[in-house]
């Protein structure tokens, strides 16, 4: 429970920063997360955000007419996107809760999206996350999963992650729907390379 502790505390510093100096800041959410969901899914789906934070990519979902919950473990970022965009049940709604301790509220989901949470995970806590996502997600609903790619050269930020370890990681509850390498839109000098892979809870 410490190390939970430490993550809120970590998370909260990180949040206290003006939101579009954050590295993973975009003010839209990704063009191909859209396409996927848009793909897969009707207006009016339910869409779990894990790892919210500025609120930007549950915000345009929303906009497109998904109702989103979108989640984040720091009450700084849950705030902070509150205000900038309102909660609006039942389109879009903000609340705090770390993925890998609390009730993860509204459940059954038709889809979950993670722009990056699943990475910052340490290997350990790897399978409570799958479990945890898989049990709030609807017999035959959707994982849209972006991580960064083993192709990213240094040890900054983020795990990296192979198809190879995202299928042996998340194959116990999930099947592979598609992976493509992608980046990350962010504030960095350069767009960091990343795995976009859509995942379908077996029934």
């Amino acid at each position: 429970m410490s190390s939970r502790k430490e993550a809120t505390a970590k998370w909260e510093a990180i949040y206290s920063e003006p939101l579009e100096r954050l590295p993973w800041y975009s003010p839209v959410a990704d063009a191909e997360l859209v396409a996927a969901i848009e793909g897969a899914l009707p207006r009016g789906a339910r869409l779990l955000d894990i790892g919210s934070g500025p609120g930007t990519t549950a915000a345009d979902l929303a906009a497109r007419g998904f109702r989103l919950l979108g989640v984040d473990i720091s009450s700084a970022a849950v705030d902070a996107a509150a205000e900038r965009f309102g909660q609006r049940p039942p389109l879009l709604r903000f609340q705090v809760a770390d993925v890998l301790v609390d009730e993860l509220p509204g459940g059954p989901y038709d889809g979950v999206v993670d722009r990056g949470t699943f990475g910052t995970l340490e290997p350990a806590d790897r399978p409570s996350y799958v479990r945890r996502v898989g049990a709030v997600l609807r017999p035959g609903g959707h994982l849209f999963l972006k991580t960064f790619s083993i192709e990213e050269p240094g040890e900054w930020g983020p795990h990296r992650f192979s198809e190879e370890l995202l299928r042996s990681t998340l194959g116990s509850v999930f099947d592979l729907q598609s992976v493509d390498r992608t980046t990350l839109p962010s504030t960095l000098d350069h767009d960091p390379r990343t795995l976009f892979s859509v995942w379908r809870r077996r029934a």
